[in-house]
């Protein structure tokens, strides 16, 4: 039992002070760091970049007509026939217009334009009917038209029509 007490005094009085000197480097490496870091972080205060107005000229464009940089495509009547046919099904209750057209272009990889003055609600509750008849029925119920531009699907409504041709 003795000889357990001496080595345990031992090891004690050894090894502690040189635990206790490597927790004090460290707590002082520590604060040093900190300190340095709140110094940092004090100087690098409010040096964010201002907004500056800047001249950018836009180079020519080959196919471009103006400076509103409007490109020729051809326009054409939008064919039925020339939408994807494929039947889906979709379960949808007072969803935002614009993104039940955007979900339905997604669906069909097609690209799409839709015009800002598009707004509104629709519910829709349709399985296994062919993607032309629900896109052409959502355009129909709330009083839009669409057309091709090249390969963009433009849909907008029949007002922006009229002011488009």
């Amino acid at each position: 039992m003795k000889r357990i007490l001496h080595y345990f005094l031992l090891l004690t009085f050894t090894l502690f002070p040189g635990f206790w000197g490597c927790v004090q480097n460290r707590s002082m490496e520590q604060e040093s760091f900190f300190k340095q870091w709140k110094l940092i972080a004090e100087e690098s205060k409010g040096h964010s970049p201002g907004t500056k107005e800047q001249d950018i000229e836009i180079p020519a464009i080959e196919g471009v007509k103006d400076s509103a940089m409007e490109v020729d495509v051809e326009e054409t009547e939008l064919d039925p026939a020339s939408l994807p046919t494929d039947s889906i099904s979709m379960k949808i209750q007072r969803g935002d217009l614009v993104t039940v057209l955007r979900t339905l272009t997604r669906i069909a990889d097609q690209n799409v334009l839709i015009s800002s003055s598009v707004e509104g609600e629709i519910s829709l509750d349709v399985k296994d009917v062919p993607w032309n008849r629900i896109f052409m029925g959502i355009l129909n119920t709330n009083g839009l038209s669409c057309k091709w531009e090249g390969n963009i699907l433009r849909v907008l409504t029949l007002e922006d029509l009229e002011h488009d041709d």
